[in-house]
C-alpha cells in the first residue's frame, strides 16, 4: 500500500537496541502477533529454522504464566546477543512492515538505529536487504557472545547529580581513571553509559556515587559493549564477513537519510557505511550527537519502532523542547511509538 500521507515536517525513526528486548515482545494486539509470525517464517528461510523458533518462543512466552524461576531462566536467555538481537530485528521489521503499510503513517525523513539498532535502521533505509540484514545482525550477535565469554564484563547507566544541567565530562573521566573502563554511549545531555569488567565496574560506581552521580546498572545487557578492547573481536569478525566471498552481503546507497552511531552524522558513501557499521563495535555510540543532527536538519516528529524509550530520552534535549514550544500552535512537533 506504502505512504498516502505527508507530514508537516521532518519525521525521524528511531530503532531501539540491545536492553530494549523484554519476554514476551511479540505478544501484541490489533493483528500484530500475525505480521511477526509472516516475518518469521521469512526468516527461518535465512538462518537456522531451530534457532529462529527458539527465539520466536521467547518472544511468545507469556511472563504472567509461569512462575519466578522460569521466567529469570528465560530472560537470561533472552538477553544473549544472539537472541536479544535477533529478535528485536524481527520485531522491528513486522512494526516497519505495519507502519509502511498504513496510508494514514508519515514518510520517514532520518533513520536511527541505538547501537545493536543500527543494522535494523540500515534495512529500514534500504541500504541493506531483510536476507542480509538478518545474517549481519545474527552473526554479530553470535560474535558478541563469543567475546562476552572471554570478557566478563558489563555496563552501568550514569545520571548527572540531580542538581546540576548536565555532565561535568571531566569529573566523570577521574572517576575512570586508572581503569580499563570506558564511555560506551552518549545518549543524551543528561545520560552516559559505561563499559568495562565487572569487578572495575564494581569500584567505579562506588566513586561516581561519592562524586554525586547517580548509577544505573544495566541487567538486560550482557557483556561490555562499545568497549575497545571487549569488542575488537567482533569488529574483526564482521569486517571478514562484509569482505567474505561467501556471505555476499551487499550494502546499496539508503533511500532515507541514515545517521551513525559512529560519527553522529548523516551517511550515504557505501564505503563509509561499511567502516561505520564496524567501527561503531568498539566505540563509543554518539547518539546525542545524532539527535542534535536530526534536529537541526529540521526534524520535528519522532516515532520509535516498538517501546524501548528512546522517546523518553529526547526529553532531556533542550533543542527538541524549543521545537516543541516552536511548533506548539499548529502541533506539528509530535512523539509516538508504533
Amino acid at each position: 500500500m506504502g505512504f498516502k500521507r505527508k507530514s508537516r515536517g521532518m519525521v525521524g525513526l528511531l530503532i531501539p537496541g540491545q536492553g530494549f528486548q523484554s519476554l514476551g515482545m511479540g505478544r501484541a494486539e490489533n493483528g500484530d502477533a500475525l505480521l511477526l509470525e509472516e516475518i518469521i517464517g521469512e526468516a527461518k528461510k535465512v538462518v537456522s529454522p531451530i534457532f529462529i523458533e527458539r527465539v520466536r518462543y521467547l518472544m511468545f512466552a507469556d511472563p504472567s504464566a509461569m512462575p519466578a524461576y522460569e521466567k529469570e531462566m528465560l530472560e537470561q536467555e533472552l538477553n544473549k546477543a544472539d537472541n536479544a538481537q535477533v529478535a528485536l530485528f524481527l520485531h522491528a521489521a513486522a512494526l516497519w512492515k505495519k507502519y509502511y503499510s498504513s496510508g494514514d503513517n508519515l514518510i520517514p525523513s532520518v533513520v536511527m538505529g541505538h547501537s545493536a539498532g543500527e543494522p535494523i535502521a540500515g534495512y529500514i533505509a534500504g541500504s541493506l536487504d531483510f536476507a542480509d540484514c538478518l545474517r549481519y545482525v545474527f552473526t554479530r550477535g553470535r560474535l558478541m557472545d563469543t567475546a562476552n565469554n572471554l570478557f566478563k564484563g558489563g555496563m552501568i547507566a550514569i545520571a548527572p547529580p540531580k542538581m546540576e544541567d548536565g555532565f561535568n565530562i571531566r569529573k566523570l573521566e577521574k572517576c575512570l581513571k586508572g581503569t580499563k573502563t570506558e564511555i560506551a554511549n552518549i545518549n543524551t545531555p543528561r545520560q552516559i553509559a559505561i563499559s568495562g569488567s565487572i569487578e572495575e565496574l564494581g569500584w567505579v560506581s562506588v566513586r561516581l556515587r561519592e562524586k554525586g552521580f547517580r548509577v544505573i546498572p544495566l541487567e538486560r545487557i550482557a557483556g561490555a559493549y562499545h568497549h575497545s578492547g571487549a569488542m575488537v573481536l567482533v569488529e574483526n569478525g564482521l569486517d571478514q564477513m562484509l569482505n567474505s566471498p561467501f556471505y555476499k552481503i551487499t550494502i546499496k546507497k539508503p533511500a532515507i537519510k541514515w545517521i551513525f552511531n559512529f560519527s553522529g552524522a548523516e551517511e550515504d558513501d557505501v564505503k563509509k557505511i561499511k567502516v561505520y557499521l564496524l567501527s561503531q563495535m568498539s566505540n563509543t555510540v554518539r547518539w546525542r550527537e545524532g539527535i542534535e543532527k536530526a534536529l537541526s536538519m529540521g526534524v520535528s516528529e519522532f516515532v520509535e519502532l516498538g517501546r524501548g524509550g528512546l522517546l523518553k530520552m529526547l526529553d532531556d534535549f533542550p533543542a527538541w523542547k524549543k521545537v516543541k514550544e516552536r511548533t506548539a500552535a499548529n502541533k506539528s512537533a509530535r512523539e509516538a511509538i508504533i
